[in-house]
């Protein structure tokens, strides 16, 4: 069911060809310089946690499935065109990171993501401002880059609201952070990470965070 909700977020945005062929919109720009560590603001004061399954990717691998336990891994077109893998041993914290990386060279995008919807905390983070926040490592990463990301649908799939945040480049491992304002209308709320481009991204630690009432009507 995420796939289907990433595909009509996709369309509904018209960043893409008639084949849908990029991910969700972004409010905040890609960081630019390839070769250097990304500088980002400090993570603001602690909100509210919402709960996200298998938010450090500690739970075991699922037998024969490509995907984390809890989330849902995809990719433009080709569903195999991006590998996603558990990477032991190297984690911002605990033992295991989740990683993305072209597995062919042909598609632009791969995503993994979890849909929170009316009886998953959706109803209660309407009208607030949340921040999702990840650890993050990208090695070779270019084009738009690699980051969080956060889409609010409404009752028949429209898209009312999206936020990204990429980097790119070499660095190890850092904390970024994306922020958006909840719909009123909001009937599912998609929260992932993506790679847009080519390279390899780990994620670990992800966390969403209820910050208040938004500041103005949404």
């Amino acid at each position: 069911m995420i796939l289907r909700h990433l595909a009509l977020a996709l369309g509904a945005l018209g960043l893409i060809a008639s084949c849908a062929s990029q991910p969700p919109a972004a409010s905040v720009s890609p960081a630019s310089g390839a070769a250097k560590p990304v500088p980002t603001k400090p993570v603001a004061a602690a909100g509210i946690a919402v709960d996200i399954p298998n938010a450090s990717f500690e739970a075991p691998p699922r037998p024969g499935d490509r995907c984390t336990t809890g989330w849902d891994c995809t990719a433009h077109n080709d569903p195999n065109s991006f590998r996603f893998f558990h990477e032991e041993g190297a984690a911002a914290s605990g033992a295991r990171s989740f990683c993305i990386e072209p597995a062919t060279g042909r598609e632009p995008w791969g995503s993994f993501a979890q849909g929170m919807g009316l009886g998953r905390d959706v109803a209660r983070l309407r009208g607030m401002r949340i921040r999702l926040s990840t650890a993050v490592k990208v090695k070779s990463v270019n084009g738009l880059g690699a980051g969080p990301y956060l889409v609010a649908q409404g009752g028949s799939g429209q898209v009312l609201g999206t936020s990204r945040r990429l980097v790119q480049g070499d660095h190890g491992w850092e904390r970024i952070e994306v922020e958006m304002d909840v719909p009123k209308a909001t009937f599912l709320l998609e929260v992932g990470m993506i790679l847009l481009g080519k390279g390899t991204a780990c994620f670990d630690d992800v966390r969403l965070e209820a910050l208040g009432p938004a500041a103005g009507p949404v």
